[in-house]
């Protein structure tokens, strides 16, 4: 039964599949790493100074999944080699292959669960209505944050409700509430989804902290202009806030799913945010709208530029055909089309061949027997990769001049047409 599974075509599907999800995946993890090194440089030098800029550059990451069919990967002789080694691993070895795949799987099954699992948690919290507004109220003593992708919800520790006065409160509900107009909590579930499909890239586990300091800061940055009050008044409040949640109120639960006002740990990271409150410059709404606008135009030109410069979703396949002798464990012999055209051609249905063009092409390639097995037609995904194509075995004892052998057309097959469309 196992033996007939490994032979079925839905296991040489789902195999091919693998195969191409995780060489091109991998390639973008190559890619990815040149792209942290890049945006870490840009923060760290001439956006260093910036508060919006630097957290708009991290949308460059958005495009790394779609960098592994870049042309440069595969057209380039010396990044070739330097690449291909992945490609070479994934197909030779069925356990690297599958192996990412599972990595993929475990890291979604930890990242997803500490996020049902908040769910949870606020969906139980006690309910109120503070500063005319619907939050929920947490019995720990825990940053305020917020979560909730579709239905958003802002949860304040009872100890800040109790301790903190109304403008207080209303200032922390208004950072959260920015969060919230920014679709910060949308950028983490992408920031989530990549480091799925790349999890071998550690700097997503190492720069998430870097990641959500920035939009803290542009969080900040906004709340102290919108909230008509000074800087030194809200740095007061954020420390006053991680007094009275304590020095690390970093949850591990939430640590991937949320964000809060005062969600710092680590003497080092307060002391560059609150430099960085002080250090608070009123900024023109529209320049900032139009900066947003920019940004998106620039992320949007590059995601052309990447699909101008790479390969397709796939290539058909009908220049090359492949034989095999049907018992002698004969190499498999690849033929272009100036080698086969005048001696095979096909249509939806079936394979035509000239017996006197094929009996040239079987004694050149020293193929013998009544019979033999022709691959043809198809696509590639990849274009290092080999084809997903039709085959058929030809019974070659007959003695028509013209032979017209039925065969399965794979084109008609639900899965690899859904394979095919894959990007």
């Amino acid at each position: 039964m196992a033996g007939q599974w490994m032979n079925s075509l839905t296991f040489n599907i789902l195999d091919f599949g693998t195969i191409y999800i995780a060489i091109s995946l991998g390639q973008c993890v190559q890619v990815s790493f040149f792209v942290f090194i890049l945006i870490l440089f840009l923060r760290g030098t001439l956006l260093r100074k910036t508060v919006f800029l630097k957290g708009m550059v991290w949308g460059l990451l958005l495009v790394t999944p779609f960098l592994g069919k870049l042309n440069l990967l595969y057209d380039n002789g010396f990044v070739f080699r330097c690449t291909s080694w992945w490609a070479t691993l994934c197909s030779d070895h069925w356990w690297v292959r599958y192996g990412y795949v599972a990595g993929m799987a475990l890291c979604a099954g930890v990242l997803f669960s500490g996020r049902r699992k908040l769910c949870r948690i606020v969906k139980n919290m006690e309910q109120s209505n503070v500063c005319g507004q619907e939050i929920k109220i947490h019995g720990l003593a825990v940053t305020p944050f917020t979560t909730g992708l579709f239905h958003s919800w802002i949860v304040i520790p009872k100890i800040l409700q109790k301790e903190l006065s109304g403008n207080e409160i209303e200032t922390i509900l208004l950072h959260e509430r920015i969060h919230i107009r920014l679709g910060h909590l949308w950028l983490y579930l992408m920031w989530d989804i990549l480091q799925i499909l790349l999890w071998p890239n550690f700097f997503f586990v190492a720069c998430r902290q870097c990641f959500q300091n920035d939009l803290e800061d542009i969080c900040d940055k906004a709340a102290i202009q919108k909230g008509g009050q000074d800087a030194l008044g809200y740095g007061m409040l954020l420390l006053k806030c991680m007094q009275l949640v304590g020095s690390d109120p970093v949850h591990p639960e939430r640590r991937s799913t949320a964000f809060g006002f005062a969600q710092v740990s680590g003497y080092r990271n307060v002391r560059q945010r609150i430099s960085r409150i002080a250090a608070f410059r009123p900024y023109r709404g529209p320049a900032a709208q139009i900066l947003c606008i920019v940004g998106t135009a620039v992320l949007a030109g590059a995601f052309l530029l990447i699909i101008h410069n790479s390969y397709p979703r796939y290539m058909e396949e009908t220049e090359t055909i492949a034989l095999a002798a049907m018992h002698q464990g004969t190499s498999v012999i690849i033929l272009d089309r100036k080698e086969f055209e005048q001696a095979v051609s096909w249509d939806e249905d079936y394979i035509y061949i000239n017996r006197t063009e094929m009996d040239r092409i079987l004694e050149d390639c020293g193929i013998q027997g009544e019979g033999f097995w022709i691959s043809f037609g198809g696509y590639r995904k990849n274009p290092r990769l080999g084809w997903s194509g039709n085959g058929t075995n030809v019974d070659y004892r007959g003695q028509e001049e013209n032979l017209r052998v039925p065969y399965s057309n794979s084109e008609k097959n639900f899965w690899i047409t859904l394979l095919k469309q894959m990007p």
